[in-house]
């Protein structure tokens, strides 16, 4: 049995749950129960496979030698038994001499790195710094586990079945808008530790929030007597499908210490003071703070829309406002139901007018065009109808599309593009992949610029309204442990990347980007099949 101090766990460990969130503050074990998470069932139990993520290769590289190392080689037992000269013991990856397997991976903006892996558990930790759209791409790697379930349990007796196909998100709470609020803890039961106030004529169940913040201690919100944690338990405050954990640090009994007061003024009391009100928040309290900050306004967009109504695509490219102008497409993959919203599939068409650049056609994919083979049919006849010079499409989910695409366009029309969250070069031609890299925070931040300082142009309102909010959902957060800024969406955001994937496809035409394209390090090189200005 674990220490009084430390009862909140048992659940943590023990409850037969298939999805987990831990939405904790700082410093309160989190990684080490990761740790552990990570170790026990890949021990217990043979063949069993855990994938672990995060959003960079550093916090891939401590996880792994401080937190699972320990779990793994501070028993003797496991140390002895399950390893030997035969198994890898890697930063990246561990094997085990009873076949278990544990695979290390970062990812931030993209899963890349985690495709072909194939799991029994998906651990994503630091959950909140990792784009929504990537998590259903993570957990992608489970989808043969209760299959295998299904298999092993004839052979191993007692096989728990709820250890298959299991997720477990741990994080610190961002805003209210973040992957972790959204995606986890909005869909779990919302465990909080409630403590009663044991104080004469009181007995409040308190919420653990700033109100319990006292000069030298936690106190009752209603009557600012001391609490401590032993008087505590998980209440449920939701009824989702995730058991979701909050824990926030002024809880715990090294924080708020009879014995050594002097402990909460400098955790609490100092830190209050030098922390933002956001940073003190989410890292002491572990609660969101509503500072999401939304780059494109509705007013961004009016400003940007013209008188001109959206052009018909069966005219294309021979009404007289496109005469002798190239135009471009872009294309956005739907992705079917996500964390955010239904995700749909988008054309965009673009041209250049007085040194804008302006889009003059969109359409949404719903409903029967829902279908892939009819989507990519009607997508290559209003291409052609606008005659396009190039079309650029997302990588990925659409690769198969993307095959289609280009068997009828050509690889002189059509390209692809990736998003990736830490390549050098704004964007750069993979030579061996033969696609297009960009990293996806610096073009995205110029295309929001350019809508700031309206250098692109829309058509009417009326007609463009329908997709304005796939722009103004887009928020940015900045990651203090990364040093990264991340864009994610509240609502789908097809219709932006359309529209910047289209705006990319003439950036490439125009030679814009050929110092990206045609020189820089000898590593990172173009290849001579990238398409350039024609």
């Amino acid at each position: 049995m674990p220490p009084e101090s430390m009862k909140h766990l048992i659940p943590i460990y023990n409850k037969p749950s298939t999805a987990t969130v831990l939405k904790f503050g700082r410093q309160t074990h989190k990684s080490t129960i990761l740790g552990y998470k990570t170790a026990i069932p890949a021990v217990r139990y043979p063949y069993y496979h855990v994938l672990y993520a995060a959003p960079t290769g550093k916090q891939v590289s401590v996880f792994s030698t401080d937190k699972l190392d320990t779990a793994l080689k501070d028993s003797p037992i496991i140390k002895n038994n399950y390893f030997d000269t035969k198994t890898k013991d890697q930063i990246s990856y561990k094997e085990l001499v009873n076949g278990s397997k544990i695979y290390l991976r970062s990812m931030f903006h993209t899963a890349d790195s985690i495709r072909g892996i194939s799991a029994d558990a998906v651990e994503i930790d630091e959950v909140q710094d990792i784009v929504s759209d990537q998590i259903s791409v993570v957990e992608q790697a489970m989808s043969h586990s209760l299959a295998k379930w299904e298999r092993l349990k004839e052979t191993i007796p007692g096989l728990p079945m709820h250890l298959f196909n299991n997720k477990l998100y741990a994080g610190t709470p961002k805003t209210v808008e973040n992957t972790l609020e959204r995606y986890c803890w909005a869909n779990s039961t919302q465990n909080e530790w409630i403590i009663k106030c044991r104080n004469t004529g009181c007995k409040k169940y308190n919420f653990i929030n700033e109100n319990n913040i006292g000069e030298t201690c936690l106190i009752c919100n209603k009557c600012g007597k001391p609490i401590y944690y032993e008087d505590g338990q998980w209440i449920s405050m939701g009824s989702g499908f995730i058991d979701g954990y909050r824990l926030p640090q002024i809880v715990l009994n090294w924080i708020n210490n009879r014995n050594n007061p002097q402990v909460w003024q400098v955790n609490v009391i100092q830190t209050r003071k030098q922390y933002s009100i956001e940073k003190y928040y989410n890292e002491i309290l572990a609660m969101s703070y509503a500072a999401a900050r939304h780059p494109i306004s509705v007013g961004d967009i009016k400003r940007c829309c013209s008188q001109n109504d959206m052009l018909e695509a069966d005219l294309g490219n021979t009404v007289k406002r496109l005469k002798g102008k190239r135009t471009y497409a872009g294309i956005d993959w739907g992705k079917g139901d996500t964390a955010s919203g239904t995700s749909y599939s988008m054309l965009d068409i673009g041209t250049i007018e007085n040194n804008k650049f302006v889009t003059v056609f969109k359409k949404k994919y719903t409903g029967k065009l829902s279908d892939a083979i009819l989507q990519v049919n009607d997508m290559l006849r209003i291409i052609k109808k606008f005659d396009c010079t190039l079309t650029i499409a997302d990588s990925g989910d659409g690769r198969t599309s993307n095959a289609m695409m280009v068997k009828v366009l050509g690889p002189q029309k059509f390209a692809e593009i990736y998003e990736h969250g830490t390549v050098k070069k704004k964007i750069r031609w993979d030579k061996d992949k033969g696609y297009y890299l960009i990293n996806r925070t610096q073009v995205m931040t110029d295309i929001i610029m350019e809508i700031k300082r309206q250098e692109v142009e829309f058509f009417k309102y009326e007609q463009f309204q329908e997709f304005e909010s796939d722009f103004t959902g887009i928020f940015s957060e900045y990651s203090e442990q990364t040093r990264m800024t991340k864009y994610d969406h509240i609502v789908p955001d097809d219709a932006f990347h359309s529209f910047m994937f289209s705006n990319i496809a003439s950036k490439i035409i125009r030679g814009v980007y050929s110092k990206y394209l045609l020189g820089g390090d000898e590593d990172e090189s173009s290849s001579s099949t990238a398409i350039t200005v024609q």
